[in-house]
């Protein structure tokens, strides 16, 4: 060190270095690895959370309106033609949902394109023996954003 600080600090000593730059980087380094390691997991697990949060709206929306053409249905004896016949008495608009329709008792929803669902909810009635069951095959979305109902069949 004193060689170093005659040639280089004109023989003026910067003091006692004892290698702590080392060791602080030495500490540091893994720190923001370790750091780093954790926002690669977190930040997608938060994204996925609040879009869940953010369908839990929707399939509650979603199920009224299965419930309403269920009354429709087992009341008239056929599946209501569009959404304007169920008595449908709540609010039925949300962030998450550009439009949705009833079309002979198929349920259609379709996703604003900032809500982070791509495609279209499409949940389809059938009459069984026990009632009414619901078939969402023909749905668009990722698996995530299907209903719990749906869900079940695959």
């Amino acid at each position: 060190q004193d060689e170093w600080n005659k040639k280089y600090n004109q023989g003026v000593s910067a003091g006692k270095e004892k290698g702590t730059v080392v060791v602080v980087i030495a500490v540091l380094f893994p720190l923001s690895a370790i750091f780093g390691i954790f926002a690669a997991i977190a930040i997608p697990a938060y994204q996925s959370y609040i879009q869940k949060a953010q369908l839990a709206e929707t399939h509650m929306m979603t199920d009224t309106v299965m419930m309403a053409v269920e009354i429709y249905a087992l009341s008239e004896q056929k599946w209501p033609e569009s959404i304007e016949v169920l008595d449908l008495s709540g609010d039925l608009t949300s962030s998450q949902i550009r439009s949705m329709e009833v079309d002979n008792g198929v349920i259609y929803v379709h996703f604003n394109d900032d809500s982070g669902v791509y495609g279209n909810l499409v949940i389809t009635p059938e009459s069984t023996g026990q009632g009414i069951s619901w078939d969402c095959s023909q749905s668009t979305v990722e698996y995530t954003a299907l209903p719990s109902k749906c869900r079940m069949q695959f």
